[in-house]
């Protein structure tokens, strides 16, 4: 097996940001996945900017029982990701089966932890996609209550900064491609990103940046 080529693990490194950063709603009557008051059920547009570009995403978000469907459209092309809230807390999974994703109880913590200097940590793993395996672990903290401004309006947030390390395991018997050694490979496949994002109860996600990757996600529409 060789292994895959640059342009798939950007493909990863994208799935995995967006499993993390999809607008989730809370569930009504689950306690342990209490999240509602800074996540929201509704239908959530962004314009994200890149260096590759401007481009939008919409997220619809449906509560059905005790999961959640999260359709997330960009470029005319949807993906859904069911969440279930079990006793461990969110876990996610893709209905194509091509990958699956599962994170520890709290993802996003209970409403009433959201306080000034919390701090939690989440993991998450995605596997079967081509025999890679990816885990990621967040550290995020609730640094700063602001008031932002967005084409959506006006909101009163929480902002989070976190530091994401993803560690990527290739399938196994992996050959290297030519003129790549086994320290190029880790350092393709293992990095720390950091980023901040901005919560307003009632709605979720206002505002997104990830400096390193000059990448920002905006909302710029929100309704229900």
């Amino acid at each position: 097996m060789t292994f895959p080529h640059v342009a798939g693990l950007a493909r990863f490194r994208s799935l995995t940001f967006w499993l993390g950063m999809l607008n989730l709603p809370g569930l009504a009557g689950a306690a342990a996945c209490d999240t509602q008051s800074y996540l929201a059920n509704g239908t959530a547009t962004y314009q994200m900017v890149s260096p590759a570009g401007t481009s939008t995403i919409v997220n619809k978000a449906v509560v059905k029982g005790s999961s959640i469907q999260v359709t997330s459209t960009i470029d005319g092309k949807p993906t859904t990701v069911v969440w279930n809230c079990t006793a461990k807390g969110m876990t996610a999974s893709l209905p194509t089966g091509k990958a699956a994703a599962s994170f520890d109880l709290g993802f996003l913590p209970p409403s009433s932890a959201w306080k000034l200097g919390y701090s939690w940590t989440s993991t998450g793993k995605i596997s079967g996609m081509a025999g890679m395996t990816i885990t990621t672990t967040t550290q995020s903290r609730i640094a700063a209550a602001e008031r932002i401004t967005t084409p959506a309006g006006t909101f009163n947030t929480l902002r989070v900064e976190s530091a994401t390390a993803t560690r990527m395991q290739p399938p196994s018997g992996t050959k290297l491609p030519e003129g790549m050694d086994a320290a190029a490979l880790s350092k393709a496949m293992n990095r720390t990103s950091k980023s901040t994002t901005w919560y307003a109860k009632g709605v979720g996600t206002v505002r997104t940046t990830v400096p390193e990757s000059k990448f920002t996600m905006t909302l710029i529409k929100f309704s229900r």
